[in-house]
């Protein structure tokens, strides 16, 4: 995953990431929008799409790309690159 801020985070501090800030933050809203498959195949499907967060009065929006691998017929979150928005 390459975040907003340009750092580089690999699979296990995103695990970790999730497993420390699951319920903690009760008030934040994620909406995606603009969702537009780059590629979509049997092996994999490449999407873009804009997020949303708000929380109380703050709102921040990112452009996220992701690959997912179809594994076994299993979805795989492969890759994440996330790009602060100037529009919240």
């Amino acid at each position: 995953m390459i975040t907003t801020t340009g750092s580089i985070v690999g699979q296990s501090q995103v695990e970790a990431l999730f497993r420390q800030n699951t319920g903690t933050r009760p008030s934040l809203s994620i909406i995606i929008e603009q969702c537009e498959p780059l590629l979509v195949n049997a092996d994999s499907v490449v999407l873009r799409y804009r997020e949303i967060h708000q929380e109380a009065q703050a709102h921040s929006s990112r452009y996220s790309v992701v690959i997912i691998d179809i594994k076994d017929g299993k979805p795989l979150w492969r890759y994440l690159q996330e790009t602060a928005s100037a529009q919240a």
